[in-house]
């Protein structure tokens, strides 16, 4: 017994051949045909359709008397005992006998032939439910499949939903229209548009600029209707077969309203004229095509011909199903995806845990990290090797879009040198400082990036830096925070800092990071940029020791230092060793 299962639209067809013992045979050979055919139907489901065919060796007769149900009073000859197994298992399994439902003459009934013996022991059996989709089953009397046996064909005619590839219409826009004046009107709207001074939280700031791209490109180049384009061969046209072709279809216009003979002798010169320059625009494009796939540049056009010829010649009614896991044959689109969500969370998740994922969402200041930042050279490089003319992201926004904009997309930090009366410019002048705040020395000093001091002062106090922030406004070509942390990682516990050059300014006591608060608490800002002498010679400490070129040359350079609060004799209170 072979079963095969055959998809068709959304109906599954379940179709048993099979051939059951002779006549001669004992009883526990044909109990064991019976008991394994019935396995075989038990295992197909109650929605599929179901076909049993074959040499069931066995005469159900022309009287249908005790088997009304499943035989339909038109047979041949006369029932035997292995004939009513036949009924029984028919009638068991709700199933109906195809070659008794019509009136036919003997020889579309007879489907075994031997002599001068005829019988009918070949059937075709169906589920009682799809009776009237039975439309015909006779024998063809000319036609053997095997000696002695004829052919039994059956037409079942069944409503099918074929399940075609509905596509939306998605309007799309023309950003092929990015080009000469209507790129330069697009950069210039999106530079006086754009959410430029917006600070805070990254996502926000991409989400907010790549609505305004969208935005400004469904205005300025406008959207498509979305339906979906015809396949025509048409790639070779060129100015002039688009002319000849317009002048034709105005002389077939002319023609339609007066039926002349002028106009149709106009008309026939037009149409000959068009099929010329058709040929001959067609053969120079093929001509070229040829030349230029016999060079290396044209083997990704011999890759893209053969891809497009795959898919015309696909089938259209390719099979989609899966198993679900009673292994039953799943063919609707529904109980497919749902099959698959179950597979994928078993899979992930265990059969034995809930499908639900709770996050943590707790955030701890202690755990924040700052990492060194993507900087402008980065964002250029990254621009520069990505090809055009490319598919597009989930953003929707193609890479020709940021290159139109030039510098200005990607310029790090534009709120720095925007209006300092702008809350933007505030907000992003507490991000630097939380930034510069976590990457600051041990010590405790940061630079101060003002106009004024141009990263040549450092201070301990972030409102100093914040007050000469917003009186005079950040140093130029400042966008990248190479002196806060901008090429660096904030240090983790048990880290230590690649520069140790802070730690030499605890040797000094005038230097202390704690008389530079008490003087700041005093003086505030103007003390601070009146008296540079302390952060001068930290400054000039950490270059000479940087300027060290050997290891042995920056002992000595810090043997010198330690010298420097050792006395020159027990009691002295004017000088120091090294002084």
């Amino acid at each position: 017994m072979i079963l095969v299962k055959l998809v068709v639209g959304d109906l599954v067809l379940n179709v048993i051949s099979a051939y059951a013992p002779q006549v001669g045979h004992n009883e526990s050979t044909k109990r064991e045909f019976w008991e394994g055919l019935e396995d075989l139907v038990r295992r197909v489901p109650i929605g599929e359709k179901l076909f049993i065919g074959g040499d069931l060796n066995g005469h159900v007769g022309t009287s249908n008397t005790g088997f009304e149900r499943v035989h339909g009073g038109f047979g041949y000859g006369i029932r035997n005992q292995e004939g009513e197994d036949v009924l029984s298992f028919a009638l068991a399994y709700d199933m109906v006998v195809a070659n008794t439902l019509f009136r036919k003459r003997e020889s579309h009934l007879v489907t075994f032939s031997s002599g001068l013996h005829s019988s009918q022991i070949d059937f075709v059996l169906s589920r009682r439910e799809d009776r009237r989709a039975c439309i015909d089953c006779k024998v063809i009397p000319g036609e053997s499949v095997v000696p002695q046996h004829k052919l039994v064909v059956a037409d079942f005619r069944f409503r099918i939903r074929v399940q075609r590839g509905k596509r939306a219409k998605v309007a799309r826009t023309k950003w092929w229209k990015l080009k000469g004046e209507a790129s330069q009107a697009f950069r210039e709207r999106v530079i006086k548009e754009g959410p430029w001074e917006e600070g805070g939280d990254a996502n926000m700031m991409w989400t907010s600029m790549a609505t305004c791209l969208r935005k400004v490109a469904v205005e300025e180049f406008g959207v498509t209707k979305g339906s979906r384009r015809e396949a025509k061969d048409t790639w070779w046209w060129n100015d002039e077969v688009q002319k000849v072709i317009r002048e034709k279809k105005d002389c077939f216009r002319c023609l339609y309203l007066d039926r002349s003979a002028a106009n149709m002798e106009k008309y026939k010169v037009a149409k000959k004229a068009a099929k010329r320059a058709v040929s001959e625009a067609r053969g120079r494009a093929y001509e070229d095509l040829y030349q230029r796939l016999n060079t290396k540049e044209g083997e990704r056009d011999i890759y893209k011909m053969a891809k497009f010829r795959e898919r015309k010649t696909r089938d259209v009614n390719e099979v989609k199903c899966i198993k679900d896991g009673d292994d039953q044959l799943l063919v609707k689109d529904e109980a497919i995806k749902r099959r698959w969500r179950e597979y994928f969370d078993n899979l992930y998740n265990g059969e034995a845990e809930s499908s639900t994922i709770e996050l943590d969402d707790s955030f701890d200041d202690t755990s924040m990290c700052f990492v060194r930042r993507i900087q402008e050279f980065e964002v250029k490089e990254a621009l520069r090797r990505m090809k055009g003319g490319k598919a597009m992201g989930p953003d929707g926004i193609p890479i020709e879009a940021w290159r139109g904009l030039g510098d200005v997309a990607i310029m790090s930090h534009p709120w720095m040198y925007g209006n300092r009366c702008a809350p933007a410019f505030r907000e992003g002048v507490n991000s630097f400082l939380l930034v510069a705040e976590a990457n600051k020395s041990k010590q405790g000093f940061m630079c101060c990036p003002c106009l004024k001091c141009k990263n040549e002062k450092d201070y301990s106090c972030s409102r100093d830096i914040k007050s000469h922030l917003l009186r005079f406004g950040f140093m130029s070509s400042y966008n990248v925070w190479t002196k806060h942390g901008e090429e660096g990682v904030m240090m983790e516990d048990g880290d230590e800092e690649e520069d140790n050059d802070d730690q030499y300014r605890s040797m000094f006591s005038e230097c202390d990071d704690t008389a530079m608060e008490d003087n700041e608490e005093e003086g505030g800002e103007e003390h601070a940029a009146d008296d540079p002498v302390d952060d001068d010679l930290r400054r000039a400490i950490s270059d000479a020791r940087r300027d060290c070129g050997t290891d042995k040359e920056r002992l000595q350079f810090d043997k010198m230092l330690e010298d420097h609060h050792k006395l020159l004799y027990p009691g002295c209170e004017d000088g120091q060793k090294a002084g």
